[in-house]
């Protein structure tokens, strides 16, 4: 997940700023050095959530979440949207998946 993020960092470096909350969910360290504003970063070990890609950002109006699993090193599955409302959800979803976590809408 490190080595995915230090690919997009840039992208994201851009992005934070931009939105009311970026949600980032992988392991301790995801984000080594890089200061990302209005930035969370979402602790997934131990939560069966290790090898999936998970990126939400919230705007005022706007909402955009990618969701995929690694099925195998380097091919991921799943889903992006700019829905607002699927993004919320996708949030919801999580909030179940990683109880030990308090996630701020």
């Amino acid at each position: 997940m490190v080595r995915n993020f230090n690919r997009v960092k840039e992208q994201y470096i851009a992005i934070a700023p931009l939105t009311k909350k970026l949600y980032l969910i992988g392991p301790t360290g995801l984000t080594a050095d890089v200061r990302l504003p209005n930035t969370e970063i979402i602790e997934s070990t131990g939560s069966a959530l290790e090898k999936n890609w998970l990126i939400i950002a919230l705007a005022e109006d706007e909402g955009c979440a990618l969701v995929a699993e690694e099925f195998e090193p380097g091919r991921y599955r799943g889903f992006f949207t700019t829905n607002l409302n699927l993004a919320n959800r996708c949030l919801e979803v999580l909030k179940g998946a990683i109880r030990t976590q308090k996630i701020d809408i």
